[in-house]
């Protein structure tokens, strides 16, 4: 088990692209907060994989170069924070107590729960007030997904072929497995990018 300062020391050490898998409780992202009977009652639990340290503008030229179209995105600063140099983290402007981790999110499940009795709130009650995507600068077919996820948010990750459990978020976790179980991921809805590749053999020849 890490406390957020240690998960924060490990993830600063890190400098190379690393593939990751995540689980978040956080606030959902709402659209508006007047009248809506969802502020401050629901959580929500994610679980997401993708790839840390990496470069957003170089990843978007990728994309528009294997969908042939112009290689000249630039990205453009966050209003609310700055990156860190050299590890995939970000610090707040206003609160540099609190630090994010940039991720490009391949893959993302949600659920959502009511925070005094813990029990699950269909999706389809929720999704009325949540925010909706904005039109992206990106102009792909298939866009890169960025996502910022504050560090004492993260309850779980998988990282270099190893797992580690973060204070306090975890507990938070396992209080709603004790009545909740996620549905289990197949290989082919959410792919483990941390697993080690199957090698494949090499026919011996014939002499």
């Amino acid at each position: 088990m890490l406390s957020c300062h240690d998960f924060t020391a490990r993830l600063l050490a890190l400098r190379e692209t690393q593939f990751i898998g995540l689980r978040a409780i956080t606030e959902p992202d709402w659209a508006k907060r007047r009248n809506n009977p969802f502020v401050k009652t629901v959580l929500q639990v994610s679980r997401a994989n993708g790839a840390i340290n990496w470069r957003y503008a170089r990843s978007v030229n990728r994309q528009r170069a294997r969908e042939s179209k112009p290689v000249d995105f630039r990205s453009a600063e966050r209003a609310w924070g700055n990156p860190v140099a050299l590890c995939p983290l970000v610090v707040h402007l206003l609160d540099m107590a609190h630090f994010y981790l940039e991720m490009k999110r391949e893959r993302v499940e949600r659920w959502y729960f009511d925070i005094e009795t813990l029990k699950q709130v269909a999706e389809t009650e929720v999704l009325p007030y949540l925010k909706r995507r904005k039109p992206s600068r990106q102009k792909l077919d298939r866009e890169v997904t960025l996502r910022d996820y504050r560090l004492d948010h993260i309850a779980e990750i998988t990282i270099q072929g190893e797992t580690w459990k973060i204070d306090p978020c975890w507990w938070k976790l396992m209080a709603l497995r004790s009545i909740w179980q996620p549905p289990a991921a197949t290989p082919e809805q959410v792919p483990d990018p941390t697993a080690p590749q199957k090698q494949r053999k090499t026919p011996a020849k014939k002499k």
